[in-house]
């Protein structure tokens, strides 16, 4: 999700008194590379995910609130 498109949900769900409001979300920088030949038969064969696959690291780099 953008930030801009994180700003109009935000401005949405303070307008609409039926949408709970958001919490506040955590921003990653992510480290992804190509998964080997094991790694890929994995994510075909619906033992692992994508993601679990591709990212080598994951670090917080941020936290937003409304």
């Amino acid at each position: 999700m953008s930030a801009r498109s994180l700003t109009r949900a935000c401005r949405a769900s303070a307008e609409d008194p039926d949408i709970e409001p958001l919490g506040a979300m955590a921003i990653y920088r992510l480290t992804l590379a190509w998964p080997d030949t094991d790694g890929l038969l994995a994510v075909l064969n619906e033992k692992t995910s994508l993601l679990d696959a591709i990212v080598i690291d994951r670090k917080r780099v941020g936290i937003v609130a409304d």
